[in-house]
């Protein structure tokens, strides 16, 4: 069976007969009076008949790519060139013609086989054929499946994440699809990007999770599997938190001490610093998110405790605690200094710079002992303290924010040639912008 694959006119020329006339001429006398006379059909010479396909760049060509026939009669004076397929199109390959030449592509995966015909555009009867096998993409001999890792594993405490990655084999394009076979009673919450999943729950118990990969270009296959994922309890000593102190633990009355801290085994953990033992020396503390930076203008100890709990349950919490030391004799600023943080807007649209701008009664260099960009800042937080940068009698930072909305921006600025000695004698400094 052959399709065709384009409908043209063919134009047939009628042949022009003459008839044969008789004259009268001698003739030999023979022993046999009787000559028979033999017409040879050409159209019975298929030999002499042909029609060659070449195939540009070759007859294999990659998913979405075309292939290039151009065929070349012999023995056929005005050829007329028709294209078909043979068999089924099982690869839905679509292909146009010009003349001679024709232009194959696919979507799908597979072998298709193109037939042409070349006819004498002045006698129908004169023809010949061939045709060419084409492979688009790569025919897998391998079997579809489709396999699940876990990280960090399949059992977590409530609270916490486990992420799944799915890797399919014998799929060209592989498409991904997460969800519960059997329901979701722990009321989880998944996310998914690609081949990869997320999955948390606040809920103790055990969560099957089911991925199916298809093939983009032809639904029909498929392959599936399945994990099952265990939500514990877990213990007290499964949730902690740790606290690390930079540039250390001690610093000289008047300088600053940062601390960082982190959570272990408790997803969105949400930070509270504080004093467990009271503040006897006065220090002056300040918070954003797991970091704090703390100071002070007398000389002794201080104990420092942060608590974390999880967001989305409060019955997870951890603890921990930190001695800070400040040594040297105590100071009183002999100079205060006026202070005020302004930013050049109030407003700008997203990714634009904002310059923000500490302006003082002495027009001294000024470093940061505690900021907060009220946002996630354009490039990595500076290590503090940070000396600011200065035009003509202000200091100055900038940068640009990443989402829309109001950002309140507060800082606390210290003399750089006289450490211990604060803006507005250590109060926040504090300005908002908008971003649109």
């Amino acid at each position: 069976m052959k399709t065709v694959l384009f409908s043209f006119l063919i134009f047939f020329v009628a042949a022009c007969s003459s008839k044969n006339e008789t004259s009268a001429v001698p003739t030999r006398v023979t022993t046999s009076p009787t000559t028979t006379t033999t017409t040879v059909d050409p159209t019975t010479l298929s030999s002499a008949y042909s029609v060659a396909i070449t195939a540009s760049p070759s007859t294999t060509a990659s998913l979405g790519g075309t292939i290039t026939l151009t065929s070349v009669a012999t023995g056929i004076t005005n050829p007329i060139y028709s294209y078909y397929y043979v068999g089924t199109n099982t690869i839905s390959a679509t292909a146009s013609q010009n003349g001679n030449a024709a232009i194959i592509s696919a979507s799908v995966a597979g072998t298709v086989v193109i037939g042409v015909t070349a006819t004498e555009s002045s006698n129908s009867a004169i023809q010949a054929s061939s045709q060419v096998t084409l492979q688009f993409g790569s025919v897998s001999t391998v079997a579809q499946s489709v396999v699940l890792t876990a990280s960090p594993a399949t059992s977590v405490v409530v609270g916490s994440s486990i992420a799944l990655s799915a890797a399919a084999t014998g799929f060209t394009s592989p498409v991904y699809s997460f969800y519960y076979p059997s329901g979701n009673a722990l009321s989880a919450t998944g996310t998914q990007s690609g081949n990869t999943a997320t999955f948390t729950s606040s809920i103790a118990g055990s969560l099957v999770v089911a991925v199916t990969v298809t093939e983009s270009t032809n639904s029909a296959i498929q392959a599936t599997t399945q994990v099952t994922l265990q939500f514990t309890t877990g213990t007290s000593s499964t949730y902690s938190v740790s606290i690390a102190a930079s540039p250390s633990t001690t610093a000289a009355v008047g300088s600053t001490i940062g601390l960082v801290a982190t959570a272990v085994n408790i997803t969105n953990p949400v930070f509270n610093f504080y004093y467990p033992n009271g503040n006897a020396i006065g220090a002056v503390g300040y918070q954003s998110g797991g970091s704090a930076a703390f100071t002070a203008s007398a000389a002794g100890s201080i104990v420092v405790a942060v608590s974390v709990s999880s967001a989305s349950n409060s019955s997870i919490q951890a603890s921990s605690q930190i001695t800070l030391q400040f040594t040297g004799s105590s100071t009183t600023p002999s100079t205060s200094i006026t202070c005020s943080l302004t930013a050049s807007a109030s407003s700008l649209p997203l990714y634009s710079n904002f310059n923000f701008y500490i302006s003082s009664n002495t027009g001294e260099n000024l470093r940061l002992v505690y900021w907060d960009p009220g946002e996630t800042w354009s490039s990595t937080p500076p290590t503090l303290p940070y000396t600011l940068s200065m035009t003509g009698n202000l200091n100055y930072f900038y940068g640009y924010y990443s989402q829309r909305g109001t950002k309140n921006v507060r800082v606390i600025a210290e003399s750089v040639s006289r450490p211990g000695v604060y803006c507005n004698a250590g109060a926040m400094l504090t300005t908002s912008v908008t971003v649109y």
